[in-house]
């Protein structure tokens, strides 16, 4: 047993991991894992790849909450068709054929290989519209995206077809154990036209309020075991921190700017003084904004860049912490 455990623990890591960048639950490997390399029944899989749904998402909504990510208003309004469903799936799952199951996970997978390839070059979605009732809750929504070094402002449309697509989500998900991430993700990405970020974000939050509706009718049925269940809830909460970590964060690489990377080179070879570094401030707190001289009491760096001074916005700038 501790051999399956030691096994156990790593793979449900890289689960979280997943689940956390995708929007995902990770129950598409934990349930393979478990079934395949486990031989653990089917429902048990189910069962504890549902309770870890719920580490999934405590682990990256906290993060997504952090950086502002994640769409509250939306998430509420499309959880009452997610936790209804849920129910509903875990409630069916008890009378079906495992062997039944099987082929709907197996179908499950296709489909979500499918999508993420589908829809790998997708970032913000263009114009949006938003519908009369998106208006009315008032679904809009903002962050600051790192990667693209700027503030994305966004619209919701489709709200009732959102809403109806996440009651089916919500029954794959209590009827397989998985968070049903790759239904919310397309359904908040693709119909309701929000940005890929926030939709994954907006996903994590739901997915454990999901989770936690089928975890009950799984607990009741004695299907979760606790041998099973406890490595691969910690796997899974350690790597969705990871993930969500990863997601919120952007890198830029010299070899993704080849011909920027080559000029700041010759520039500083040929004359030293010539790089020079900027700053992203991402937080301040000014004790006396009416003073001639400001105090800053609190700053929040996000980043920094290697520029050419010559084509710096400040050619010269000062900046001193008072201590």
């Amino acid at each position: 047993m501790i051999t399956t455990t030691l096994i156990l623990f790593p793979i449900a890591i890289l689960a979280g991991v997943m689940g956390a960048i995708l929007g995902l639950g990770g129950g598409i490997i934990i349930v393979p894992a478990l079934t395949l390399l486990f031989h653990v029944s089917m429902r048990t899989a189910v069962a504890a790849s549902t309770v870890s749904i719920i580490a999934t998402s405590t682990g990256a909504a906290v993060a997504y909450l952090n950086d502002k990510l994640t769409n509250i208003r939306v998430a509420m309004w499309l959880e009452m068709g997610t936790a209804t469903g849920a129910l509903s799936g875990a409630l069916i799952a008890g009378y079906l054929d495992q062997r039944f199951l099987y082929i709907m996970f197996g179908l499950l997978l296709a489909y979500s290989g499918y999508n993420m390839f589908r829809t790998r070059k997708a970032e913000l979605p263009g114009e949006v519209v938003p519908d009369r009732l998106s208006k009315k809750l008032n679904l809009a929504g903002s962050y600051y995206d790192r990667m693209l070094s700027r503030r994305v402002e966004y619209q919701v449309t489709r709200t009732i077809p959102g809403l109806i697509i996440m009651y089916f989500s919500g029954a794959a998900a209590g009827l397989l154990g998985i968070g049903a991430g790759i239904f919310k993700v397309p359904a908040m990405d693709q119909v309701m036209r929000m940005p890929f970020k926030a939709s994954t974000a907006t996903s994590n939050f739901m997915i454990g309020v999901t989770a936690a509706s089928g975890a009950v009718v799984y607990f009741a049925r004695g299907d979760v075991q606790p041998l099973v269940t406890g490595p691969v809830v910690l796997g899974v909460l350690v790597g969705s921190l990871i993930g969500a970590r990863l997601m919120v964060r952007g890198y830029l690489y010299a070899r993704d700017f080849p011909e920027a990377a080559k000029e700041i080179k010759a520039s500083t070879l040929a004359e030293p003084g010539a790089m020079g570094m900027s700053y992203e401030l991402a937080d301040a707190r000014v004790e006396d904004m009416r003073a001639e001289v400001w105090k800053l009491t609190r700053v929040t760096f996000t980043g920094a860049a290697i520029l050419l001074r010559d084509k710096a916005a400040y050619r010269a700038t000062s900046f001193r912490m008072a201590s």
